[in-house]
């Protein structure tokens, strides 16, 4: 039986919403006398009313009427069993949610909901996690906490994810997962492994997404891609993993890629990769470094140095050529189809469809592994154990997919391990390093069961731990503190002062507070090891916790607070009399804190960005207050964003993280609102350019203009995407100006080993732009311009 709560309800409306029979709780107004009291679920027992008549047993209907009836008794009780809901639905909006998910045996209960989380009202800590559904339709259930925590901040821009809480006495639903039935994409320019992509299979099907990768949070794994369009017409359809990977990376300077991707347990995938390769309207296929065999033209090979090399493969047939105006060949044989290459060079919108059959399957579903001797190279995380990465000598590359579950370890000895958690199967690896005939169950777990115990030769002698105990903290907003019994308690004289600083012990504190705009000493109890010490009926300016300092905190948000820290040593807080509330400390509306050069340890979440807690090495948590959000980033160039997530944040203060000078605006959360999606650049930076490779991009036909910073390039930081090429400087007279991206990758591949280059980017709202001022053959000819890549590195 859950515990029951009884409370007094003053005279008036409650603003309680009941359904079912008996009565329970099934809503609680903002304004309602009882928030904070009383949750949705709890179960109706009692009314007592000022006389001291009891009535129970009554369903909704009595319920209401009675309260109703008796409105203007203040002497009124109410008495619940503090029961959860059955089920809550909540859709969350973009940004910091708030909700804590703990795996608590076996299953994600929500454990904690911060003071400041919108969801505060409409949910009760204790409840599962049982069905999520996400704005692109992906849908889950049955997944762990972290799985769960994962998937969530990695959508945290979604405008719409709902969620369903179950109670955990309840039917859950069994583990399952279901993609939308296609998605289309645009792939940002760079190669698999710099997007994040992991591809396998015989149709190329997502098994990973790095963590950080721009396309994180939109692309499932378990998509199959089933098209990739080239802007120039190219299109590649069925390719497996690896020719699917290769060419991408062979395209990855390339910007304007779209990617098709579809669920492959709800469409039916083609049984023949086939290829759109659009040719040079001028060359034959000895031009283009592609010869072909056959009495169907195949291909025999793709040179190394050939344009379209990454792009079609080895033992593609060329089932169709032709070109723009309708004409259409079929089947050529090898020496027709060269023939008609060569008869029609000069025209416009030659193309090729190219075709391989694939296979049936798409990507293994179990695999059993037989492990040798030594380290296995390999992360698992979760329960059960999850693959999530590989090193590149691991001896399971190229057998089993990222993504995969471990389901049964056999060593030689006889001995059966399953239903194991990462740290049971990582023991027995390390027990049994120096097995020759070890073997592993590998399998897909939306696809397959896992092995029940019962269906195995013989039990798994892996000790599994005891279970810990879940204690549900209780649901009051005050703080309650129990001394030691070998604590003796001495109680100091307290001297009135308009001004109290306190550390806090450890522990429970036995104070409550009172005040729904500033918290209020309400009681401190002769058990408290603060009795004497802080007097009833001040109010709290600031609590100082790890350097961070708290304002405006109301009792519910300060009681909450205190106790998700009491274990926290050297906590501060600081008492004012409520006399003097001029004297209180207040969040800024506006705060701009400048930060070191390096990493920040700092976590932040939501749209717009906050700062969600700091890493212990933080040199500036002290710096940034809660209660406010980062509106903008300046640095010292000149260069300003602001409406940006938090992705887009934390790429930002990566690219400048060498840099001194950058500055984070902060706004208050309560007063402010966010400034609009802007970016500022300066209007003219130049840029000294040091010897070797970039790694930067141009994009641009007329005017060349940054498109993308590479990972390695030793411009992060410097430069800054989006702003025009005025002039390229060359030591010795050299000055391009007016430049295409062709022509000024040109000219940084050709000079990259000339010291004192310099490069002067202007604003694109700047039009004082220098005049074309371009002279190819003063350049090595070694390379045709048509020949340079856009990327510079």
């Amino acid at each position: 039986m859950a515990p029951c709560i009884k409370v007094p309800i003053p005279a008036g409306q409650l603003r309680v919403a009941f359904k079912n029979n008996p009565p329970l709780i099934s809503g609680i107004a903002g304004d309602s006398p009882l928030v904070g009291r009383v949750k949705i679920g709890y179960l109706f027992k009692q009314l007592i009313l000022g006389n001291g008549a009891k009535m129970e047993g009554l369903d909704t209907n009595e319920l209401v009427s009675a309260l109703n009836e008796h409105s203007d008794d203040p002497n009124r009780m109410i008495k619940f069993e503090m029961c959860l809901p059955t089920e809550s639905v909540v859709v969350l909006q973009a940004g910091a949610h708030g909700l804590h998910v703990e795996e608590k045996n076996g299953k994600p209960i929500l454990t904690r909901i911060d003071y400041d989380s919108p969801l505060r009202k409409e949910l009760r800590v204790g409840m599962v996690v049982d069905t999520i559904v996400f704005e692109d339709g992906y849908k889950i259930s049955g997944f762990s906490a972290k799985e769960i925590e994962g998937l969530l901040d990695a959508s945290d821009d979604n405008a719409k994810r709902t969620i369903i809480f179950r109670n955990p006495d309840s039917e859950l639903s069994s583990r399952s997962s279901s993609l939308p039935l296609f998605q289309r994409i645009d792939l940002p320019a760079g190669t698999a492994n710099e997007i994040g992509l992991r591809l396998t299979g015989e149709v190329a099907k997502i098994t990973s997404i790095t963590a950080g990768s721009p396309l994180d949070g939109s692309v499932r794994a378990g998509f199959v891609l089933e098209t990739m369009k080239h802007p120039e017409g190219h299109e590649f359809r069925a390719l497996s993993g690896k020719e699917m990977t290769r060419c991408i990376n062979s395209t990855s300077a390339v910007e304007g890629r779209i990617a098709i991707l579809k669920d492959p347990k709800q469409n039916k995938l083609p049984s023949m990769t086939t290829t759109k390769l659009m040719i040079a309207s001028e060359g034959t296929l000895d031009d283009f470094g592609i010869s072909v065999e056959g009495d169907i033209a195949t291909i025999a090979n793709v040179t190394n140095v050939s344009p379209y090399n990454g792009l079609i493969n080895r033992g593609f047939r060329v089932k169709f050529f032709g070109w723009a105006d309708g004409t259409e060949f079929e089947e050529l044989t090898a020496n027709e189809l060269t023939e008609v290459i060569r008869d029609s060079s000069g025209v416009e919108g030659r193309y090729m469809l190219l075709e391989n059959e694939t296979a049936e399957e798409i990507a293994p579903t179990i695999v059993n592994i037989e492990l040798q001797p030594g380290q296995l190279g390999a992360v698992f995380k979760g329960v059960p154990p999850v693959l999530t990465r590989l090193s590149p000598d691991s001896p399971l590359n190229g057998l089993v997919e990222i993504g995969m579950v471990v389901d049964v370890l056999k060593l030689s000895t006889g001995k059966v391990y399953s239903d194991m958690d990462t740290l049971e199967f990582s023991n027995a690896l390390k027990m049994s390093s120096d097995d020759p005939l070890r073997e592993i169950r590998f399998i897909n777990l939306d696809e397959v069961e896992l092995t029940k115990p019962s269906a195995l030769p013989e039990k798994s002698e892996v000790e599994q731990p005891d279970e810990t105990e879940s204690v549900e903290k209780p649901l009051l907003a005050s703080v309650v503190y129990q001394p030691d019994e070998t604590e003796s308690v001495e109680e100091p004289l307290f001297e009135p002062s308009d001004e109290v600083n306190v550390v806090l012990p450890i522990g429970k504190l036995s104070v409550t507070f009172k005040g729904s705009k500033r918290a209020i000493v309400s009681t401190v109890k002769e058990s408290s090891p603060l009795f004497g010490v802080i007097p009833e009926g001040m109010g709290v300016d600031v609590v100082k916790i790890k350097g961070r300092k708290y304002m405006e905190l109301n009792a519910a948000d300060l009681a909450e607070l205190l106790r998700e820290t009491s274990d926290i040593p050297d906590r501060m807080i600081k008492l004012r009399d409520m006399e003097n509330p001029e004297e209180f400390s207040q969040i800024p509306d506006e705060l701009e804190v400048v930060l070191p050069a390096g990493k920040l340890g700092i976590i932040f979440a939501g749209t717009p960005p906050v700062a969600k807690s700091f890493k212990e090495t933080s040199t500036i948590a002290g710096a940034m207050p809660p209660g406010m959000f980062v509106d903008k980033l300046k640095m010292s160039s000149g260069h300003c964003v602001s409406g940006f997530t938090t992705k887009e944040l934390v790429k930002y203060l990566a690219d400048y993280s060498v840099k001194d000078g950058r500055v984070l605006v902060l706004r208050s959360i309560k007063t402010q609102r966010a400034s609009p999606k802007e970016e500022v650049f300066p209007d003219n930076l130049e840029i000294p350019l040091p010897c070797g490779k970039l790694g930067i991009s141009f994009k641009g036909r007329a005017q060349a203009r940054v498109s993308r910073l590479h990972e390695e390039s030793q411009l992060l930081g410097i430069a800054i995407i989006g702003m025009n090429l005025d002039s390229i400087v060359v030591p010795g007279g050299s000055t391009f100006c007016g430049m295409t991206a062709a022509e000024a990758a040109r000219v940084l591949v050709e000079t990259k080993k000339v010291v004192g280059r310099k490069m002067l980017l202007k604003s694109p709202s700047n039009k004082n732009m220098a005049p074309r001022n371009f002279d190819g053959d003063s350049l090595s000819s070694s390379q045709g311009s048509t020949e340079i890549s856009k990327r510079v590195g």
